[in-house]
C-alpha cells in the first residue's frame, strides 16, 4: 500500500537528454490525505497526527467529525502530543515538528528538531520532550525555548522503538523485537536503561497505570494478546498474566483508563482490569476498525487512528456495547489524477472518483464524489467527457459539461477489464489484463471496440503518438502500430528494468519509469528498433510521469 507520494522534477535537455535533479519545486497545497497515526483532543478539536503531517478536526458532535484546517509536513508523522497551545510531532524523518495551534482553523510551524533516524513517537513532562526513534532509541530534548529545541541527552534503544509512555521518573519504551525497555529519566540529561522485559516477538505499544505496563503483543506466529507486567520493581518487572482472544486478529495498540483496557487492532476490545491478574472481556466491536494504530479515551468516546480507514469514533457509554458513533473518512489509495481546467480528477481504488476545483490551488475544493461498486484504476478527460477504467467493469463514460454533478453516459464491459486510459482523436486505447484495447468514442453513448491485441502481462501505462501506443508492461515498453485501428500489431518488445510503471513520449524519446530502475530513457526514432540512452535512479519507487516543456515529474 502506498503510503507517502513522492515528488521529484527531472531537468530533460532536448537532444540528447541530460537528467539532473529540479530545482524550485514548491509546496502549495493537498487534499485526500490519508493516514491516520495517532490522535490527540483539546476541547473541541481533534489534532491527527496523518502521514503528511497535522489535521484538525471539530467533534463538537463527535458523530460528525468535520475538517478545520491542516499543516503539511513531509517527514511521515506517526506520533502527537498536545500541551497547551503547541502541538508536537514525532514526524519521521523530518523529527520533531513543533506547531502552534492557539488558532485551531490556522496552525503553524514554529520549530522543530532533527533527530536522527526516523522519530516514530513523542512524550512531554515538563520542559522535555522524549522522542523514540527507529534505530537510534531515546532523544531527550528541552523544549522551553520552542523555537530552538536542544537535545540534552540520549539513549540507546535495542531493537526498533515504536511507542513511548512516560510515569514518574521513567520512560517506557515498547521496542518491536526488544522487547520492554525501562530507561531512568531522573536526570535528563543521562538517561539510562533500568530493566527490560524481554519477549519472543514483538511489542507494539504500551501504557502504563499504577505498578503494571500493559503491551500490545504478538508472537512469532502472529498471534496477538495483551501482556500485563508487574514494573514495581523497575529492574526486574514479571509478567503478572497475558490475555488472548483468538477471534481478535490482532492487537497494535493498548491504552487505559480507570479500571478498563481498551485494546485495538482489527476491532476494539474493552477489558476490565480491576483485578490486573484477571482481565475479564466487558465488551467489544469488530466493524469497521481496521486497522488501529492509537486510541484515545474522552468521556464516553473512544477516538481511534485507523490509519487509511480515517478517524473513528466509538461509543464506550456502555462498555458491554460500544457502538460505532462516526467517524472521518479518508481515501484509501490515490492511483490517479487527471487536470483538465479548473478541475482536477482524482481516483481511489475503493472509494470511487474525487472531482476538485483547483481555481485557486492553495485551496482545492471538493465538489463531488462517485462512488463505484467495484475497483476504479484510471482517469482522463476530453472535452466535455471523463473516461475511467474499472478493473471489473471495463469502460466508462461521464459528461462532466457540469464537473459538479458527472452523468453517466455509457459503460463498455471488457474482458480484460482496464487498467488504464489514453484519448486520442475519436479514439480510446485502454490496457487490461493481457489486452490492449481500441475503443471507438466518436458517438461519446455507444463506444465500439473496434480492435485489440494480445499482451503478456498486465498494461500499467499508455502514451500515443503518431501511428504508435507505447505500453508499460511489468518488465518491458512495447511499442505497437495502431496505423490500422483494427488491427494493432506488435512492432517491439524492449525489456527493461524490472516493474515497468508508466511512459510518456516527446520527440524520439520515451520517458519510461519503473520501481527498479527509476527513469530510463529510450530513444524511439526507429520505433521497430529502440535503444536506451540513459537512466536516472529516483528515489522511491516511481509508479507515475509527467511531461510538461522542458521537463519530467515523477512521482
Amino acid at each position: 500500500m502506498r503510503r507517502i507520494s513522492l515528488v521529484i522534477a527531472i531537468c530533460i535537455t532536448i537532444g540528447m537528454p541530460r537528467i539532473v535533479n529540479g530545482q524550485g519545486l514548491e509546496y502549495v497545497s493537498s487534499e485526500l490525505w490519508t493516514g491516520v497515526n495517532d490522535v490527540a483532543i483539546s476541547g473541541n478539536y481533534a489534532y491527527c497526527a496523518f502521514v503528511n503531517g497535522l489535521v484538525v478536526l471539530d467533534i463538537t458532535n463527535p458523530t460528525n467529525p468535520t475538517f478545520v484546517s491542516r499543516c503539511y509536513r513531509s517527514g511521515g508523522a506517526s506520533g502527537i502530543e498536545l500541551v497547551g497551545s503547541y502541538a508536537y510531532l514525532a514526524d519521521g524523518s523530518l523529527g520533531v515538528q513543533i506547531i502552534d495551534i492557539s488558532t485551531p482553523t490556522s496552525p503553524v510551524e514554529v520549530g522543530g528538531y532533527s533527530t536522527p533516524g526516523l522519530a516514530t513517537d513523542i512524550a512531554i513532562a515538563g520542559n522535555y520532550a522524549y522522542v523514540i526513534n527507529d534505530s537510534t532509541g531515546l532523544q531527550i530534548l528541552d523544549i522551553s525555548n520552542l523555537i530552538y529545541p536542544e537535545l540534552i541527552g540520549n539513549c540507546y534503544i535495542p531493537g526498533y522503538a515504536s511507542s513511548i509512555f512516560v510515569h514518574g521518573n521513567y520512560a517506557y519504551i515498547a521496542s518491536e523485537t526488544a522487547g520492554l525497555q525501562i530507561i531512568d529519566i531522573s536526570n535528563p540529561t543521562n538517561p539510562s536503561i533500568a530493566g527490560n522485559y524481554a519477549v519472543e516477538g514483538y511489542i507494539h505499544d504500551v501504557c502504563v497505570s499504577g505498578n503494571y505496563a500493559y503491551l500490545a503483543y504478538s508472537d512469532p506466529n502472529y498471534s496477538s494478546s495483551l501482556l500485563i507486567v508487574n514494573i514495581s520493581d523497575q529492574a526486574n518487572p514479571v509478567l503478572t498474566t497475558s490475555y488472548s482472544d483468538y477471534n481478535f486478529m490482532s492487537i497494535y495498540t493498548v491504552v487505559v483508563e480507570g479500571n478498563y483496557a481498551y485494546l485495538g487492532g482489527y476491532g476494539l476490545r474493552i477489558l476490565d482490569i480491576s483485578i490486573p491478574a484477571s482481565p475479564t472481556l466487558v465488551g467489544n466491536i469488530n466493524s469497521g476498525m481496521m486497522p488501529a494504530q492509537k486510541i484515545l479515551i474522552r468521556g464516553d468516546h473512544a477516538f481511534i487512528a485507523c490509519y487509511t480507514w480515517g478517524l473513528k469514533v466509538v461509543d464506550v457509554s456502555d462498555l458491554s456495547n460500544p457502538t460505532l458513533a462516526g467517524s472521518y473518512n479518508t481515501p484509501d489509495m490515490v492511483l490517479r489524477s487527471f487536470v483538465s481546467g479548473n478541475y482536477a480528477y482524482m481516483i481511489d481504488m475503493y472509494t470511487g472518483l474525487h472531482v476538485f476545483n483547483v481555481s485557486n490551488p492553495e485551496t482545492p475544493m471538493l465538489i463531488s464524489n462517485l462512488d463505484f461498486p467495484n475497483t476504479v484504476r484510471d482517469v482522463c478527460t476530453a472535452g466535455n467527457y471523463l473516461y475511467i477504467a474499472n478493473s471489473y467493469n471495463g469502460f466508462k463514460i461521464f459528461n462532466i459539461s457540469n464537473p459538479a454533478t458527472p452523468i453517466i453516459f455509457a459503460n463498455l464491459d471488457l474482458t480484460s477489464g482496464a487498467e488504464t486510459i489514453f484519448i486520442s482523436g475519436n479514439y480510446a486505447f485502454v490496457n487490461g489484463f493481457g489486452a490492449f484495447n481500441i475503443i471507438d468514442i466518436s458517438n461519446p453513448r455507444i463506444p465500439v471496440l473496434v480492435g485489440n491485441l494480445h499482451i503478456e502481462y498486465l498494461g500499467t501505462g499508455i502514451f500515443i503518438s503518431g501511428a504508435y501506443a507505447y505500453v508499460a508492461i511489468n518488465p518491458a515498453l512495447l511499442i505497437i502500430n495502431i496505423s490500422d485501428m483494427a488491427h494493432p500489431a506488435l512492432a517491439c518488445s524492449f525489456n527493461l528494468t524490472g516493474g515497468v510503471q508508466d511512459v510518456r513520449v516527446s520527440g524520439q524519446y520515451a520517458y519510461v519509469v519503473s520501481y527498479e530502475g527509476g527513469l530510463q530513457v529510450v530513444d524511439v526514432s526507429n520505433p521497430t528498433n529502440p535503444s536506451l540512452i540513459s537512466t536516472f535512479d529516483t528515489p522511491g519507487n516511481p509508479c507515475g510521469i509527467s511531461i510538461y516543456g522542458n521537463y519530467a515529474y515523477v512521482g
